[in-house]
């Protein structure tokens, strides 16, 4: 990686020149627009659009608050406590964290640019990553049941990102892909981070996924029976566990999220 750190009158630019040699902050705007007029959003909450470079297909996401500070700030997060320091911006933080992902061996996006723009005593933020062959595994439900050898390699990628210290902060259906033909894999890692391993906060990302299956279930269609589906995903993942566990983090409980 060859990693390009950028200032502009109103923020930073950050970008692998291995990847695209020069990046202006008009690769932002031109992706944006590219992708509203092709209609390839890429699905999910917040905004993301899916673009084509010289460098192949990337996706584009513009950092969005959630919740009731998102219905006071939108997409503007506090700069004052950054004192102008742009590696604590959380575009800046998710692209470390995903370049440590990768470094691991993991399947996840690599990072390609971040934009930072001041606005006062605001920033706003975008980072654009390669985009990962499949869909995710909300869509595909939507579309088809999986087969129970496929929940348990979902199960075992997961317990892969535990093995590693990822605490995924919003382990959901959304951000997982699931492809016809792909291998799975994990995205969106704004807040996440790396921590020692606990049961505690591995249980509460499983948690997490089942709500989130659970909430698609009331829609129609939605192939996930629970019974089968959710035990072949924990025995992939206590397989796993199982095999790479360090005596020091003790054996997986995930059979205790009901």
């Amino acid at each position: 990686m060859d990693a390009r750190l950028r200032k502009m009158a109103d923020g930073w630019l950050l970008f692998d020149a291995d990847i695209l040699p020069d990046v202006e902050a008009s690769l932002f705007s031109q992706a944006v627009s590219s992708s509203q007029q092709s209609g390839k959003k890429a699905p999910g909450r917040g905004d993301a659009w899916f673009f084509a470079t010289p460098a192949g297909e990337m996706v584009l996401r513009h950092y969005r608050r959630g919740g009731l500070a998102g219905k006071v700030y939108g997409d503007r997060y506090w700069r004052l406590p950054l004192q102008n320091d742009p590696q604590a911006c959380r575009p800046w933080q998710e692209w470390q964290l995903l370049q440590q992902l990768l470094a691991l061996g993991l399947p996840v996006p690599q990072p390609v640019a971040v934009r930072l723009q001041w606005d006062g005593l605001f920033y706003r933020g975008d980072l654009v990553m390669r985009r990962l062959p499949g869909v995710t595994l909300a869509d595909r439900l939507q579309q088809q049941p999986l087969t129970l050898a496929k929940w348990q390699e979902i199960g075992a990628l997961i317990a892969r990102f535990h093995l590693a210290g990822l605490d995924h902060s919003d382990l959901n259906a959304r951000n997982l892909l699931a492809g016809e033909g792909a291998a799975v894999a994990l995205i969106d890692f704004d807040r996440c981070r790396l921590r020692p391993v606990a049961a505690s906060w591995r249980q509460a990302n499983l948690a997490r996924l089942l709500r989130s299956l659970r909430k698609f279930k009331r829609t129609s269609p939605f192939y996930f029976a629970e019974k089968h589906d959710w035990a072949a995903l924990l025995s992939g993942y206590e397989g796993q566990m199982a095999t790479d566990v360090n005596p020091q983090q003790g054996q997986p409980d995930a059979s205790d999220v009901k």
